[in-house]
């Protein structure tokens, strides 16, 4: 009997931590869409309150790199000068599920495929596909906020 308990309880143990991930997955990954809308939208605040206070990001345009504070709102600011430049328009974000997922307390590292469809400043409907790495940590309002995200083009 004892050890039917312990079996069981161990079981349990199991199916909460699976149930937590699953429910982590959709959480970061909402948290993820959230941001990318934000920045195709030009929302500012919600964007950069999608980040921590020091975060790094990493993209295919220059400068390439921004980060510790305000890295968000300076990311945002560089986002804004290239899509005017190229005269890029009509943007919209997509994630996939996870293709890696891996939750160290409250801290999470993530890759969602990501196309980014917009137009050229032809008017030609474009297909930017590849994966986006995260870091996020859970916030103590319970908010996944990301201290870290990498888009790779294919």
């Amino acid at each position: 009997m004892k050890k039917l308990v312990i079996v069981a309880i161990t079981v349990c143990s199991c199916v909460v931590g699976l149930a937590q991930a699953a429910t982590s997955k959709e959480e970061v990954k909402a948290a993820a869409q959230a941001a990318c809308d934000a920045l195709v939208g030009h929302d500012a605040a919600t964007w950069e309150s999608s980040f921590t206070a020091n975060s790094a990001i990493v993209d295919d345009f220059a400068p390439h790199f921004w980060s510790g504070k305000g890295a968000a709102a300076k990311y945002m600011k560089s986002w804004d000068e290239f899509v005017a430049q190229k005269k890029y328009s009509n943007f919209k974000c997509q994630f996939g599920d996870s293709t890696s997922f891996i939750q160290t307390g409250k801290n999470v590292y993530v890759v969602l495929p990501m196309t980014l469809s917009y137009k050229d400043g032809n008017n030609k409907a474009m297909n930017d596909d590849g994966p986006t790495t995260f870091v996020a940590v859970k916030s103590a309002e319970g908010k996944w906020l990301m201290k870290s995200m990498t888009f790779t083009e294919k």
